[in-house]
């Protein structure tokens, strides 16, 4: 079956949008980028744009404590950005925290640091595992996703699904793939694989994580439009294969011909925050030098989240009001 993301309790999402407005209730659930230490150098991360202060460095304990504290609200956290989660030094002190503050932990992982010493630590102190993969021919993954080995990550996944049905442990796992005209001709091979493996599938049309100002916004903006022209050939390859997911999720983020500035709900319920505390508006607007609102390291959450600049951002969705960090996206 076709499903849509997972999202919190309806009582917990009428709680938010009650009150749509500039002055917001902190939120219920967050992105927090844990490290932007990787295994990886893949050939498509922004991760080669940070600056060198920021490279390899990650959230302590003490810091996650901290936002905890900020956020006294939180009932979820995924655990993404512009590194590897697991090479996070204080990630398994970070998940038990989590866990004692009654914290549902979440992230999205390359899938090549699973083996049999982390596996059942792994599936505990996560409710959901997201594996990206991108492509499913050898050469191509390893070629895309240098320092990747496309067998070790299919045997890795194999042991992670193999020990949450041994254990009958209720993380949910999926796989993620961004899609564009370049692999397209894969996506077939990928929704089989998925049902080989009775895991749940997950699709992503490609996004601009660039605005208009950046050097790198152009080029990507007519990748984005090659890739758009194939939408319509992928969903009906979607919709053909959904009936055959019964055991297992299909999930299908595609790219909207309209803009998403005016059903965006980012700026009202959530945020992204990085290791370092800078909060930025979500999850693709994530680099603190293209757009933040404070750090909650050195000024306390409630007054970044509803001050005077934040507040000015969420009317211009209110409004229809320009707004050049948002306007373009996701193309």
């Amino acid at each position: 079956m076709l499903i849509k993301q997972r999202r919190l309790p309806i009582a917990e999402v009428f709680r938010i949008l009650k009150i749509r407005r500039p002055y917001m209730p902190v939120p219920l659930w967050i992105y927090l980028e844990p490290t932007t230490k990787c295994n990886f150098n893949c050939i498509t991360c922004s991760r080669k744009s940070l600056l060198n202060s920021r490279i390899n460095r990650s959230l302590s304990l003490d810091n996650f404590k901290h936002i905890v504290q900020e956020i006294p609200s939180l009932k979820r956290v995924h655990l993404q950005g512009l590194g590897e989660p697991l090479l996070t030094k204080d990630i398994w002190k970070i998940a038990q925290y989590a866990k004692l503050k009654g914290i549902q932990l979440t992230t999205t992982i390359n899938g090549s640091l699973i083996n049999q010493k982390n596996v059942q630590r792994l599936l505990r102190a996560f409710s959901g595992i997201g594996i990206s993969i991108d492509s499913v021919i050898e050469e191509n993954y390893n070629k895309i996703r240098i320092g990747g080995n496309y067998q070790k990550l299919i045997d890795n996944i194999q042991l992670l699904l193999k020990t949450k049905k041994d254990l009958n442990i209720n993380t949910e796992i999926k796989l993620n793939f961004v899609l564009t005209h370049l692999n397209f001709p894969e996506l077939e091979d990928y929704l089989k694989l998925c049902l080989d493996l009775q895991v749940n599938c997950s699709v992503v049309e490609v996004e601009n994580w660039y605005i208009p100002s950046q050097k790198q916004y152009a080029a990507e903006s007519e990748f984005i439009r090659e890739a758009r022209k194939i939408s319509h050939d992928s969903l009906a390859l979607m919709r053909k294969y959904r009936g055959a997911f019964e055991k297992a999720g299909l999930q299908w983020s595609h790219g909207s011909p309209l803009k998403r500035k005016n059903r965006c709900l980012w700026p009202f319920t959530s945020c992204y925050i990085s290791f370092d505390g800078y909060v930025t508006p979500c999850c693709i607007r994530q680099d603190p030098a293209v757009v933040n609102f404070g750090n909650m390291f050195r000024t306390p959450f409630k007054k970044i989240w509803n001050s005077k600049n934040y507040q000015i951002f969420r009317n211009t969705f209110l409004k229809n009001m320009p707004n050049v960090i948002c306007d373009n996206c996701p193309d």
